[in-house]
């Protein structure tokens, strides 16, 4: 049978969700082909007067500025359906300073600045895709004042976190390890100031959170479990729990625990996330989804399928409040919670939400892991109730998307094939079903060594297809294996 290791992966996309807090809602454009920029006239900015510009990818629009030596200024850009980035110029026309902050297509471009001498100072705005087609935009000159010195150290702040932002895309770029983390450290013990101007710093530091994420995906487990716990230690060391990255460093690294099957660790890690597991009290509600996921799914590795049940069912409960039961975060719920029904044999209730789940994922994300998971739990379930021939083709669905999506040498790819040969074995197609044993047995032995007692998961069941189909040899070599598995080691 399938172990509880591959509906772990389910809550994956539920922790980016909740944690790209400063994501802009996506607006899609039409494609437009565009050549370079094209400058239109300057305007002259005046305080207090507000506009409204379409602007397309080929344009840029500019904006001048006379200003007085140490003069303050205050502009608010409200981005209606296109994404900006705003250049500074001073009046020599040398660039000054670039502000794209991570707000997508909507919302606010903040642009401030003390004048280090008297002159006209230029704004130029310019879409961040050339290829978008317009959109509009709303610029304000709010303000202009002698500056003082809480306005020089908030440019000051803003400018060291840029810097900070800046070296820690470098370090990601270059895929150091030493480099990511000392980058990321430098980054966090920013956040933990008071002082700091996080917005860019905190998308580039939940970017580099992510990371072990993807290792996760591509199958590189102990570089993802290295990189989470590092990044988590940096975290925990300079930010308080109350902190949004504290809870979001620690979801990622109890999802790649779970991921690469370390219980232990993973349980050592719902410890310290107990405090965002009551809804009522938890800092960030919307993890607390996360957790409670999370959770559940240890549970269900501890053969405890009625405190999962618990815990899903609360966190449905915060789904249908913060984003309704029929979004892509209650598909993930919906997966889970069957899997904890079907636990307990409430077989009925259990396809039943399957099918939510999936038809959710058909809705918002086809041909996704996440669609996997779903349709693969469902097969599970058929082969837990005997509906081998129901279980068949969902099983060799999940088994294509996920070796097209994951690759052959994935943990969870390995997983529905061990399923897929026990559909098989039950339906008496032994050679069919040693087609599908082998491949996931390599995969389990290349990643837990030949004798783990991992391997017990469907070994048993492949000594029967071996021996079925005359391989009694081979059949026999295993045995020997199982027997060495399952027997105490003596000093």
């Amino acid at each position: 049978m399938l172990s509880t290791f591959f509906r772990s992966c389910c809550c994956h996309c539920l922790s980016v969700i909740a944690l790209l807090v400063f994501a802009g809602l996506f607006v899609g454009a039409t494609a437009w082909t565009s050549a370079a920029p094209v400058q239109v006239s300057e305007s002259l900015l005046k305080v207090g007067e507000q506009s409204m510009h379409e602007l397309s990818g080929s344009q840029k629009h500019s904006y001048s500025l006379p200003l007085r030596e140490d003069d303050y200024f205050y502009v608010r850009i409200e981005q209606l359906g296109i994404d900006v980035v705003v250049d500074l110029f001073g009046p020599d026309n040398k660039l000054l300073e670039e502000f794209d902050a991570p707000t997508g297509d909507q919302g606010p471009e903040v642009i401030s600045a003390v004048a280090a001498g008297p002159g006209v100072y230029k704004i130029e705005i310019r879409s961040f895709e050339p290829q978008t087609a317009f959109g509009r935009y709303e610029i304000h000159l709010q303000e202009i004042r002698p500056a003082d010195n809480q306005d020089r150290k908030r440019i000051a702040a803003r400018q060291h976190s840029k810097d900070l932002a800046e070296k820690l895309r470098v370090a990601v770029d270059k895929a150091n390890e030493d480099e990511i983390v000392a980058r990321f450290r430098d980054a966090i013990s920013e956040l933990a100031r008071p002082a700091s101007e996080p917005v860019l710093l905190s998308f580039r530091v939940q970017q580099t959170n992510e990371i072990p994420l993807r290792y996760l995906t591509s199958g590189r487990y102990d570089e993802a479990a290295s990189l989470a716990s590092k990044l988590f230690k940096a975290v925990e060391g300079a930010l308080d729990i109350t902190h949004p990255e504290f809870a979001a460093a620690l979801q990622i690294y109890l999802n790649v625990e779970l991921g690469v099957q370390d219980y232990e660790v993973a349980r050592s890690l719902l410890i310290k996330a107990v405090p965002f597991l009551d809804p009522t009290k938890s800092p960030h509600p919307a993890v607390t989804i996360g957790f409670l996921n999370l959770a559940g799914q240890l549970a269900l590795i501890d053969q405890k399928p009625k405190d999962a049940e618990k815990s899903f069912r609360t966190a449905l409960t915060e789904v249908e409040k913060l984003y309704g039961l029929q979004s892509p975060v209650a598909a993930a719920v919906y997966g889970l919670l069957a899997a904890s029904l079907g636990q307990q044999r409430n077989y009925t209730e259990a396809e039943t939400l399957y099918r939510k789940a999936i038809s959710l994922h058909e809705r918002f994300a086809p041909n996704s892991r996440e669609l996997g998971t779903a349709t693969g739990g469902l097969g599970k379930l058929f082969n837990d109730e005997g509906k081998y021939a129901e279980a068949e083709p969902l099983l060799k669905q999940t088994a294509t998307l996920f070796e097209k999506l994951l690759g052959p040498n994935h943990l969870d790819t390995a997983m529905i094939e061990a399923e897929l040969g026990v559909t098989f074995l039950r339906l008496n197609r032994y050679a069919e079903a040693n087609n599908h044993f082998e491949p996931a047995l390599r995969v389990l032995e290349n990643r837990y060594g030949v004798d783990s007692p991992k391997l017990l998961l469907f070994v048993n069941d492949w000594i029967t297809a071996l021996h079925a189909t005359g391989k009694d040899e081979e059949a026999a070599q295993y045995e020997r294996r199982v027997l060495k598995m399952v027997t105490p080691a003596h000093n």
